[in-house]
């Protein structure tokens, strides 16, 4: 039996114990004493060390308890902070989707890949999912070129829906922002901004997104996600999903503390319990 100080399982019982039993202890022995599931063994020992504490371990046995990423999570061979920073994501934003182990594998191989980023990945993932059609990425790389290949394709569509004036925008809009109030001016963003923004059609009749154009010198479409009765600053991006220039980012942070609005992704920043992954 490993020592103390060497025992892999180490972290785990010293967050929730004292380490002076734990040369007597089999190692399920010591999962199944602090609640766990025994099989969660090698994923747990599989974390990288700056990923060890009590709120990450409470978020991998609960995504281990989902039928649907319990084997790709056992056959990983790394859990990291792009791991743990994405699924929290996928849970404030209250989405599962279906991943392949390739693409899951190919997320984690950048350990400390950014909020905006994996943000992004999960947008696009979201719109991936609305259509049937389209087979599991392997790779991040491949999804982004999924995505490419769709912005290019709704480029030659011709408008042909019944025309709908969405609910009354949450925020009042201004000379340089201004809110997107139907489904034509929708379609009409996407085609301009050459992107797949036309996806959130939807979501945006039933109150959970809101969408607006921004002029500047980079014309943008930024996009708003409400979670419970909070309204969240999504993402903004110019034309091709190129970023926004530095003076459009600096006038809409202004606008969005003057409005309230929050940012997704903070509580990972700050270092804070996700609680709505604990519940």
């Amino acid at each position: 039996m490993d020592s103390k100080k060497n025992h892999p399982l180490s972290p785990v019982y010293g967050l929730f114990g004292e380490l002076n039993s734990l040369q007597t202890k089999k190692r399920k022995q010591i999962l199944s004493d602090l609640g766990f599931d025994p099989s969660l063994r090698r994923p747990l020992e599989r974390m990288e060390p700056d990923t060890w504490n009590q709120n990450n371990l409470e978020i991998l046995k609960k995504i281990f308890a989902d039928p649907m990423y319990r084997k790709l999570i056992l056959h990983l061979k790394m859990i990291n902070l792009s791991f743990f920073i994405f699924f929290s994501l996928l849970s404030e934003r209250k989405f599962r989707p279906r991943l392949s182990f390739n693409f899951l594998n190919d997320l984690i191989q950048i350990p400390n890949r950014s909020h905006e980023e994996l943000v992004k990945i999960i947008q696009i993932l979201e719109e991936m999912q609305m259509l049937t059609s389209i087979r599991l990425p392997q790779s991040i790389s491949e999804l982004f070129a999924l995505e490419q290949s769709r912005i290019e394709n709704l480029a030659k569509n011709s408008f042909t829906e019944t025309l709908v004036v969405y609910p009354e925008p949450p925020f009042e809009g201004d000379a340089w922002i201004q809110p997107i109030k139907s489904n034509l001016d929708l379609f009409e963003e996407g085609k301009r901004q050459h992107n797949c923004v036309y996806d959130y059609d939807e979501k945006i009749r039933n109150g959970r997104f809101y969408l607006y154009h921004i002029t500047g010198k980079v014309p943008c479409t930024v996009s708003f996600l409400k979670i419970d009765e909070d309204w969240y600053f999504d993402q903004i991006a110019g034309p091709c999903n190129k970023p926004a220039d530095p003076d459009t980012y600096h006038r809409l942070e202004a606008w969005r503390l003057r409005h309230g609005i929050l940012i997704l992704g903070d509580v990972f920043r700050l270092g804070k319990a996700p609680t709505w992954m604990l519940d």
